[in-house]
């Protein structure tokens, strides 16, 4: 279920033109990714016992919009471009080989005790290629013995759009924070519609939960925008945030409503530290 979030650690009002994460150091966010593996491992650990755990991934979301919407920007700012054949070819290096590593572990026992070669090679490819959450939108769960990369699989999706719509967005008229505007809003919508849906009765849509990621390009662009940073406070105040959606998820039995909730908060208090 975990991503390979970016490793990478920025400030929020300057990056290098290189597109390499800054010199200086936020171990902020290291502990926000510590908290994340903490609650997706606890997770899998009790399950079936509820525990909204999942929530852990839509913190990586976050983190990872966040990221590579500051890394974007700054090289645009210093630059007047984005170099996307440079980000695309960084991307690669730093999620395949470790894909590749655990492919090439499992592939013996998945060829010698899969029920069907075919199917596990299928799955195997859908891996490889980033399309296992493409499959499990569309194809009713059919991808299993790699369902975990899903979220590995979102974020790659991610990495190859979002530069061409962020190249878009910086070329219009309107400033940043109305830019950040439109893009909360768009990974807003796509929340409200899951707990929807999940309400209804529906499963967990993965392509809808990938919203997250636009939360966190909203909270760098708003950020970029002001020139500001958090106060300490408000990084408390996003702990308790995030402890409130995993309890209401958990309590509610439904996900997406305790993703909604820490999302949401969690944007609140970007936009609250990027005014003060």
């Amino acid at each position: 279920m975990l991503t390979a979030v970016t490793g990478e650690t920025v400030k929020a009002s300057r990056a290098p033109i290189s597109g390499r994460p800054a010199k200086g150091y936020l171990p902020q966010l290291d502990g926000l990714r510590a908290i994340a593996v903490a609650l997706v491992l606890v997770y899998h650990f009790i399950t079936p016992i509820p525990f909204a755990g999942q929530v852990g991934v839509d913190v990586f979301f976050v983190l990872s919009g966040y990221l590579i919407t500051s890394i974007l920007l700054a090289e645009h700012e210093h630059l007047g471009r984005i170099r996307l054949k440079l980000f695309f070819a960084r991307r690669a290096i730093r999620l395949y080989p470790p894909l590749l590593l655990v492919i090439a572990v499992m592939l013996v026992f998945g060829l010698l005790l899969a029920p069907s070669i075919p199917k596990f090679l299928a799955e195997t490819g859908f891996a490889l290629t980033y399309t296992t959450p493409i499959v499990l939108e569309f194809a009713n769960g059919a991808s299993v013995m790699w369902r975990h990369t899903w979220s590995l699989g979102v974020e790659e999706i991610f990495y190859l759009v979002w530069p061409l719509l962020l190249l878009l967005l910086l070329r219009a008229r309107p400033g940043l924070q109305w830019k950040a505007g439109a893009v909360l809003g768009v990974g807003l919508a796509m929340a409200v519609t899951q707990v929807i849906l999940m309400l209804d009765g529906d499963r967990m849509s993965i392509l809808l939960r990938s919203g997250g990621l636009l939360f966190g390009c909203a909270v760098a662009l708003c950020l970029r925008q002001s020139g500001r940073r958090y106060a300490a406070a408000w990084g408390w105040a996003g702990l308790a945030a995030i402890a409130f959606g995993v309890a209401a998820s958990t309590i509610l039995h439904n996900e997406s409503i305790g993703v909604l909730l820490t999302l949401g908060a969690r944007v609140r208090i970007g936009w609250r530290g990027a005014r003060r």
